[in-house]
């Protein structure tokens, strides 16, 4: 059985880190991007945090959603509104 794979993308290193230990733990397969361009850049090639440098989380998601599947996308972020 092949694992789930995960998108994180995530500007601060120790968080990035943090959230692919976890993940990894369960078992899934993460690939990590620094900024919103490289995530798009990786969502697009590979069959999904608002404050992320060059392309912000939700511009992403935008522009990934014509994808199909569609992706799911788990946002953390620091952000209140």
């Amino acid at each position: 059985m092949c694992a789930a794979r995960v998108l994180v993308v995530e500007d601060d290193p120790d968080i990035a880190a943090l959230i692919q230990l976890h993940l990894e733990s369960a078992h899934y397969q993460v690939r990590i991007a620094t900024d919103g361009t490289q995530g798009l850049q990786l969502a697009l090639s590979e069959p999904v945090d608002l404050g992320l440098p060059e392309l912000d989380g939700l511009k992403l998601c935008r522009r990934h959603e014509c994808k199909v599947p569609r992706p799911l996308v788990l946002m953390v972020t620091a952000r209140s509104y």
